[in-house]
């Protein structure tokens, strides 16, 4: 059987791997806790999405989109969304200065900031949840203009 399971992953190797460097590809789904939120991520070919649960109910979400279509692209946006009066707030940052946020918006509430940012970059973004009990974040991961 242990046999039978390599030689799958040789032959997924050589479909998908080929000669030459490995280059690494982002996580798909990747998840952790800080403060008792749970931050889960998720990388979708052009974009990435950082959802936020507490006890399991979603608190909002942040998302990144490469040259968004919806926007009239080219054009790279960073959105946040709070869905729920629960006395919280979102903001979503990148390390490069853009930032959004649903502070002193009526719920629920999307914002965004869009604007081209230089081609075949890498950008760091991450999801803070901010309330009575001080400002939680998410670890910063990466996204590509």
């Amino acid at each position: 059987m242990a046999s039978i399971a390599a030689a799958g992953m040789l032959a997924a190797g050589a479909l998908f791997g080929g000669a030459g460097t490995a280059q690494a590809a982002p996580q798909a789904s990747e998840t952790e806790t800080v403060a008792g939120i749970t931050f889960d991520s998720f990388y979708y070919g052009n974009g990435r999405k950082i959802s936020a649960y507490r006890s399991g109910e979603f608190m909002g979400d942040a998302e990144w989109i490469q040259d968004s279509p919806t926007s009239g692209g080219p054009g790279d946006r960073l959105c946040v969304f709070d869905p729920t009066k629960d006395r919280h707030h979102l903001s979503a940052r990148l390390k490069n200065g853009r930032s959004v946020t649903t502070n002193g918006h009526n719920v629920p509430h999307r914002a965004c900031k869009g604007g081209n940012l230089p081609e075949d970059r890498t950008y760091k973004m991450r999801l803070c949840v901010t309330g009575s009990g001080g400002t939680v974040c998410s670890r910063y991961y990466e996204v590509t203009s």
